[in-house]
């Protein structure tokens, strides 16, 4: 449905207001992980390139239901996580 929705707003402006605040809880609250997870401060591209890459691999499970393949991305994006954790000097 919140895919639809993101749609629909394109043709709707109305809606455009209430999901660009939905985004931004989900925003923050990727943020607010993040940072914690990596024990530093991260910046807006980090976040948001973490929450596209979720949200893309939802929508792709969704749609396609190829489980093997999605669980073999989040493993990889935990993988680079797991790399910007232990390096103090990461991005």
């Amino acid at each position: 449905f919140q895919y639809e929705l993101l749609l629909e707003a394109r043709r709707r402006e109305e809606l455009l207001t209430h999901l660009r605040e939905l985004y931004e809880e989900y925003f923050e609250a990727t943020r607010r992980e993040l940072s914690q997870m990596l024990s530093r401060p991260v910046d807006r591209g980090l976040y948001r390139l973490v929450f596209a890459a979720l949200e893309g691999l939802v929508l792709h499970q969704l749609v396609f239901g190829e489980r093997e393949v999605t669980e073999e991305a989040l493993a990889r994006l935990r993988d680079l996580l797991g790399r910007l954790a232990a390096d103090p000097d990461g991005a």
